[in-house]
């Protein structure tokens, strides 16, 4: 009993906060790829239009935007995304496997998981964390 108590404490006291941080994006990222939910972000649904009229509030909010693809960038780094209400820049440097993109995704839905963020002319985009393939509607 002593000795299982020693090891927890052990094990405890050398995972960081920044670990336990990492870990939860991590696991977060997966399960929405796997899943289409997170277990411990609880990201805004947004339309394009509400990211484009946005004052300020959203920059830097996790959220989650469903959309179908319209254009594949020629290196798999972005995709152009539309639900109706507007387009969408999506940056997909950040994913870490992004080899759904290699598949023709043309005309198809998907759902990111995403950071809203400005760029040089201060129009929004997108910074992928996950993004999960729709169903068909």
């Amino acid at each position: 009993m002593l000795r299982n108590y020693c090891l927890f404490s052990i094990l405890a006291f050398s995972v960081s906060c920044e670990q336990v941080e990492s870990l939860k994006v991590v696991l977060d990222n997966k399960s929405f790829s796997m899943t289409g939910g997170t277990l411990f972000l609880e990201p805004t649904l947004v339309t394009t239009k509400e990211i484009h009229f946005d004052a300020g509030r959203l920059l830097g909010a996790t959220v989650l935007l469903s959309a179908a693809v319209e254009e594949l960038g020629k290196h798999d780094t972005y995709i152009v995304v539309s639900d109706g209400s507007g387009r969408m820049l999506v940056v997909l440097t950040n994913l870490e496997d992004s080899g759904f993109v290699k598949n023709d995704l043309k005309e198809k839905k998907v759902e990111i998981l995403g950071t809203v963020e400005r760029g040089k002319k201060g129009l929004p985009y997108i910074l992928a964390r996950s993004v999960k393939l729709s169903t068909p509607d």
